[in-house]
């Protein structure tokens, strides 16, 4: 069963707030090209202020997608497999081995 795709802040890919980069999840779009054309549309004399406004707006109303969590220096990853790791090719010996030489 397929899920409905929702349009919402992204909480890993985000500089400011999220909202680029969940335009760029929602559209699979690249989120910095998205973020470069909206610094160059936010430089252009006329439509800046509203690029600035509509931004503000969407930061405020639309929410965060909190699926899928960062990890930072404060959080521990969500790791469901948190048991002890295996490394093939590789001989366990006790330090009182009398074959160590």
């Amino acid at each position: 069963m397929k899920s409905k795709k929702r349009f919402r802040r992204s909480s890993t890919n985000q500089v400011v707030a999220g909202v680029l980069g969940g335009i760029g999840e929602y559209f699979d779009w690249n989120a910095n090209l998205l973020r470069i054309l909206f610094v160059v549309l936010c430089l252009t004399p006329g439509i800046g202020i509203f690029c600035v406004i509509g931004y503000i707006i969407l930061a405020v109303i639309v929410s965060v997608d909190y699926g899928h969590q960062p990890t930072t220096a404060f959080t521990k990853p969500n790791n469901k497999n948190q048991g002890r790791k295996v490394i093939h090719g590789v001989e366990e010996q006790d330090i009182d081995d009398p074959k160590r030489g």
